[in-house]
């Protein structure tokens, strides 16, 4: 009896004519979280994940991997260059299941991309030491929202 797998995914792998095209089959998934992941979208259009502690990458788990499955994800992928992949804890229906994903490679990423990769995460970092204050005025004929950020 062949092993079977479960995979977390969160980026063109959620969509079933990508899983498709890249393994030959469609197979039965479930909406998942991943805790103290930050999925993180840069320019180059290939979003990836990193460990970050409070933060959560929702996805799906998909079922019924097998070994050449697999294999043929991780060429997908550039596993080992581009991404690693890795053994996780998601949380599928309030339960907790093991599965493998995908986490980013900075090196790699900032070799195949340049070393502006990661910028898009600073920045985000930066946002987020902002806090937003949210002023309205529903009193008057048109709804008028303002956005001011302030530091924190």
């Amino acid at each position: 009896m062949k092993a079977m797998y479960k995979l977390f995914v969160y980026g063109m792998l959620m969509n079933d004519q990508v899983t498709k095209r890249v393994t030959g089959r469609v197979f039965p998934k479930k909406p998942a979280v991943l805790e103290d992941y930050e999925k993180i979208m840069p320019g180059t259009g290939y979003s990836y994940i990193l460990p970050k502690v409070g933060s959560v990458v929702e996805g799906y788990v998909l079922y019924g991997l097998d070994g050449e499955t697999l294999a043929k994800i991780d060429k997908y992928e550039a596993e080992g260059e581009l991404y690693d992949r890795r053994e996780v804890e998601v949380i599928v229906q309030g339960r907790r299941e093991r599965a493998f994903t995908y986490v980013g490679n900075l090196s790699g990423l900032r070799r195949f991309f340049g070393p502006d990769v990661y910028n898009d995460v600073r920045i985000k970092e930066y946002l987020e030491r902002l806090s937003l204050i949210h002023i309205s005025e529903p009193t008057r004929p048109l709804y008028i929202s303002y956005a001011v950020f302030c530091l924190k």
